[in-house]
């Protein structure tokens, strides 16, 4: 332990004495080894108080009701999603219910453009959940929940006109779900091309 201690304790010398330097030049030759030269210090002391400045304070004017109208387009019960198709200015909107309508030109379709009321369990977080469409707009994609409670993610071919057509379901996914909340249901298609589900 004592000789450790002495080894410590020289190590130190030996580095503090590597560490301090005699502000005057030697006379003679030295023992020890040539130091670069080219090494300066680079560091400045200012000595002068650091400037700032203050930008002018931004005024911001807050929002009143007349900047901001709200025009009520449709009325779809248990609305949850909206999705639009490429090339088509169409919103559609999601239903919990099980039902996809069309708003064009800011009018509400009376006719659906899909039903899967009969297919789905809707109440609490259950029901018709998310919607997204294909890069090209030729499929859509639709997150459900099923008769027995279990997440279904499947696909349907759309027309021209914007109308799912029902025959053409193809499941991609049913996911069990062993409780009826915490369902998710977004649906997206990434930069990628892929279909992302949440």
């Amino acid at each position: 332990m004592k000789t450790g201690l002495r080894f410590a304790l020289a190590a130190l010398v030996v580095v503090g004495s590597a560490c301090s330097s005699s502000s005057k030049p030697s006379d003679g030759p030295s023992s020890s080894a040539p130091q670069d030269s080219a090494v300066a210090d680079t560091s400045v002391v200012n000595s002068e108080p650091a400037t700032t400045t203050t930008a002018a304070p931004v005024v911001t004017t807050p929002l009143t009701a007349e900047q901001v109208a709200f025009i009520e387009v449709a009325k779809v019960p248990g609305a949850l999603d909206l999705a639009y198709r490429s090339g088509d200015k169409t919103l559609f909107v999601v239903s919990r219910e099980g039902q996809i309508s069309a708003i064009r030109n800011g009018v509400l379709d009376p006719k659906p453009v899909l039903d899967l009321t009969s297919t789905i369990s809707a109440g609490g977080e259950r029901g018709l959940l998310g919607l997204t469409f294909s890069t090209d707009g030729q499929n859509a994609y639709v997150d459900y929940t099923n008769t027995d409670g279990n997440t279904v993610i499947a696909e349907y071919a759309v027309g021209t006109d914007g109308v799912f057509e029902p025959t053409s379901q193809r499941q991609l996914l049913t996911i069990n779900q062993p409780y009826p909340n915490h369902n998710g249901g977004a649906l997206r298609i990434g930069p990628d091309g892929f279909l992302y589900i949440g």
